[in-house]
């Protein structure tokens, strides 16, 4: 990829321009004299043009103009500095006999030494290109993913879900999963809007016993519905609607928010990725634990401890609501975690994925993995935690938005 940059009109360029790009800032100091036009290239482009080309992903330039295809040269650039210096001879000619103002705009200020003056350019565009090649190698979202800066509104949200299906195409059921740590009450925001599209939005309780018989619990429920079902699922509930959906061909499309889409013979706790909070601290560190009747052997349930809960897995609720939410949490056996997958529904059913960038629970760099394996429709969404579902329910609801739609 190839950034061209140019002046946005004439004269000199104000003394400090904000390069904003994916929510990145890059800023830099730009001499007046010496730079009137900066290309940066990616050489990892899919771009072959020898010339600059501008990125067609959301650029925004503050004072500066991008233009398409071109650069500055250097003759024009020669041309506009002499247009500069003949402006300002005459001030430079004022006399002492002349206004105060006049004498003002006349003075000359030290000319700096030019030795220090290109290797600060020299190092300026060194460091703004290692930046560009730095937000755009980590920062960049793969081919075929989209990132989610803004939520839309519930109106707006209402208004798509409720025009998107051609007449008389029936409307699936929307059947919610929820994840360990958590009930069925996170999708109270995402339900709402739903139900208020006029769609039938079910949050069902999820055992959290052991991935076979938890996914048996949730695909006899699916049994019971005839209709087109879109099947979403949160954390843990990512592991059991990979299972609950194997077979069953009224499950049109499978959502994943936050969550774990094993493959077969995988575990859920195998997925949290390597720099999970679960991941790094020990066991004792992040849960109390309880038994529980009927409990297999050395099996135990597990609850997050308050300080695990309000810092790393609902991080960006407020810490009152965050203690309310840890106080209400569901444990989850031990056993959940440590059963192994039997099926893939999303190698043969469409699958979405929602990933939050700041999810410290199943990190984004496992949920990507997973997502592209899965050859998922890829959001990404600045920010967050393990439960952006709670606060953000718009943000989610719109992906789920995006699956039922696909059907029309």
């Amino acid at each position: 990829m190839t950034l061209c940059l140019a002046r946005s009109g004439p004269g000199p360029w104000p003394q400090r321009q904000g390069l904003r790009w994916q929510g990145a800032q890059v800023r830099a100091q730009l001499d007046t004299n010496l730079w009137d036009a900066l290309c940066v290239t990616h050489a990892a482009s899919h771009h072959s043009d020898a010339g600059c080309r501008v990125h067609p992903l959301d650029l925004s330039i503050d004072g500066i103009t991008a233009v398409p295809g071109i650069g500055a040269s250097h003759a024009a650039i020669a041309d506009d500095r002499r247009r500069r210096q003949a402006a300002v001879a005459p001030l430079r000619r004022a006399g002492a006999d002349q206004e105060p103002w006049r004498k003002e705009a006349g003075v000359r200020y030290p000319r700096p030494d030019l030795s220090h003056r290109y290797a600060r350019a020299t190092a300026f565009i060194v460091l703004t290109a290692a930046a560009m090649f730095a937000l755009i190698s980590a920062g960049a979202p793969p081919a075929g993913t989209r990132t989610a800066p803004h939520a839309p509104g519930e109106s707006a949200l209402i208004h798509r879900l409720t025009t998107c299906l051609a007449p008389g195409h029936v409307k699936p059921t929307v059947v919610l999963v929820h994840g360990a740590w958590a009930d069925a009450s996170s999708w109270r925001g995402e339900g709402a809007t739903l139900q208020a599209a006029g769609y039938d939005a079910r949050a069902i309780a999820n055992p959290l016993q052991n991935l076979t018989t938890d996914s048996e619990y949730v695909a006899d429920y699916l049994r019971t519905m005839h209709g087109p079902v879109v099947l979403v699922g949160h954390s843990y509930g990512g592991s059991v609607i990979t299972n609950a959906a194997a077979g069953l061909t009224n499950v049109k499309a499978l959502v994943y928010v936050d969550a774990a889409a094993p493959a077969r013979g995988q575990t859920n706790g195998q997925l949290s990725g390597a720099g999970s909070i679960l991941n790094r601290m020990k066991p004792s560190q992040l849960f109390f634990t309880a038994t529980y009747p009927g409990a297999p052997s050395g099996a135990s349930e597990l609850y997050l401890k308050e300080n695990i809960f309000v810092r790393y897995f609902a991080s960006d609720l407020p810490r009152s609501e965050a203690r309310l939410l840890w106080a209400s949490q569901r444990g989850a056996s031990t056993a959940a975690f440590t059963t192994p997958s039997t099926h893939a529904a999303w190698k043969t059913t469409p699958s979405w994925y929602f990933i939050s960038t700041n999810d410290q629970i199943i990190t984004a760099a496992s949920e990507l993995q997973m997502a592209h394996r899965a050859h998922s429709h890829i959001t990404v969404f600045s920010g967050g935690s393990h439960l952006t579902l709670i606060p953000r329910p718009n943000a989610v609801t719109a992906v789920i938005a995006s699956a039922i739609c696909a059907e029309h």
